[in-house]
């Protein structure tokens, strides 16, 4: 379920930066999320990791990204998600995708340890086991995933509306009127609803196994993710994602990364600074955005 809290979010102006970043060794930056640069010789694109869930405790802003914000001409995110036509387009799609056909339940999908495991998890949250299975029997396995995700999620404190995206929205308003998507809500759904059942399944059930056996992993993922600790932050997404579930790598990360790194290098055309948002767990690694950036020619590097 980790895997949905990233399935499921800028001189000295930005043009003074470049300078400093091309020469700044990681150790010396300040400690905060992860942010990595790229430039041609029109303009500067920064990407920001995200985590889209958050504790309204969390202090995650530096002096760093407040300068790259304040010079940002434009800034993209994943998807719009937070819009009343992107919720409205999502409730309307939601029914289509994500719900069983009649006469099917998911619980008879499960395996026994799968069940057994639910149970745990129910006992954790104070839910009677039979109700959690009965809100979660007429939904197609990946958005039982997503719904025991989120509702696991803020039992433990974090919140959307304190993620990283949600919170960028206010900051956003005085620099940039200019906001844009790699995707749609639609397509972000489809992702999910299109893996096949089985997999889905596989997945659905590693991630109620993986929840009951760590139930702090979200908590490591966000202290990671403060730090920038990107080597623990692959290893706790995409390795874990990899072993699990390759189609589903595939799917949500892999092929993504190549689109997005399509769609930057066509914004890199431009002669606009940038302020890219996505989840951190697409930066790192081989198959990571980072990479794939520089497997089309560009220089990359991490600036904080």
């Amino acid at each position: 379920m980790l895997k949905r809290m990233l399935a499921a979010c800028l001189g000295l102006t930005v043009l003074a930066a470049p300078a400093m970043a091309q020469t700044m060794d990681v150790e010396e930056a300040e400690i905060g999320p992860a942010i990595w640069m790229l430039e041609d010789e029109d303009n500067i694109a920064y990407i920001l990791g995200t985590i889209h869930l958050l504790k309204p405790e969390t202090e995650w802003r530096t002096e760093f990204f407040d300068e790259i914000l304040s010079g940002a001409d434009q800034v993209w995110f994943e998807a719009d998600v937070h819009s009343a036509e992107a919720q409205a387009q999502m409730q309307a799609l939601v029914p289509q995708l994500g719900m069983n056909p009649q006469g099917v339940t998911l619980s008879s999908m499960l395996s026994d340890d799968a069940k057994a495991d639910m149970a745990t998890l129910a006992g954790r949250m104070g839910v009677p086991e039979t109700a959690m299975m009965s809100s979660m029997d007429p939904l197609q396995p990946w958005l039982a995933s997503v719904s025991l995700a989120s509702t696991m999620a803020m039992a433990q404190g974090y919140d959307p509306q304190y993620g990283v995206e949600a919170a960028l929205r206010p900051m956003i308003e005085p620099v940039t009127d200019d906001v844009r998507y790699f995707e749609t809500a639609e397509q972000q759904l489809g992702f999910l609803s299109g893996l096949p059942r089985d997999v889905q399944l596989r997945d659905l059930e590693s991630a109620l196994e993986q929840s009951v056996e760590e139930p702090h992993l979200l908590d490591d993922l966000a202290m990671a993710w403060e730090v920038g600790d990107i080597d623990m932050i692959d290893h706790l997404i995409n390795d874990r994602m990899k072993s699990d579930s390759p189609e589903m790598y595939q799917a949500l990360i892999v092929n993504r990364n190549y689109d997005w790194g399509e769609q930057i290098d066509q914004i890199m055309m431009g002669d606009e600074d940038v302020l890219i948002a996505v989840g951190v767990g697409h930066l790192p690694g081989e198959d990571g955005l980072a990479e794939v950036l520089r497997n089309l020619g560009y220089g990359v590097w991490r600036v904080q």
